[in-house]
């Protein structure tokens, strides 16, 4: 599962953090990542702002200030270290809703290096919530405690149809 705080909704908006979470079929959480970027990170590699998205984050300081990515290329390369090590080729890229992924291909292109998930892999997590109808939506903007939250609503969901499948 892949959770990212940009400051904008355009695909090249500048990202604050990265949650990422590797987890079996059952359920079992595997690994979880949090990335964080450096402030004088966000404006470089032609990444954008959003006022109304810098206004909410003045108003909700709830950004990570332990920075562990101190260049986009760091980024990177922490998110392939992590898909690498975790992602089979039978395996899924989960995010909620595709702007996650969307940004993260815009960042990976515009510093021109492969994604390390094939095109296919990617899974929309809102698409199954909106079928279950499941709204719950508690999100604390930190992309890992978020990331964790959708992967459990994921499994949770995920059990239920399998049950109901196997009656």
């Amino acid at each position: 599962m892949i959770d990212i705080e940009t400051l904008g909704r355009r695909n090249d908006a500048a990202i604050r953090e990265v949650g990422l979470v590797a987890f079996n079929s059952d359920g079992t959480i595997i690994s979880k990542r949090q990335l964080s970027v450096a402030p004088d990170v966000w404006n470089t590699c032609g990444r954008t702002f959003s006022g109304e998205t810098v206004i909410w984050l003045l108003d909700n300081p709830n950004i990570d200030t332990d920075f562990n990515c101190h260049s986009y290329s760091e980024l990177i390369s922490h998110v392939n270290e992590f898909v690498f090590s975790h992602l089979t080729i039978d395996g899924y890229i989960w995010s909620k809703g595709h702007m996650d992924i969307e940004v993260l291909k815009d960042l990976y292109e515009t510093i021109n290096i492969p994604l390390p998930w094939e095109f296919w892999q990617p899974r929309d997590l809102r698409t199954i919530l909106d079928l279950a109808g499941d709204n719950v939506a508690p999100q604390t903007h930190r992309a890992i405690e978020d990331a964790e939250f959708q992967t459990d609503q994921l499994i949770r969901i995920l059990a239920s149809i399998k049950t109901t499948l196997n009656q």
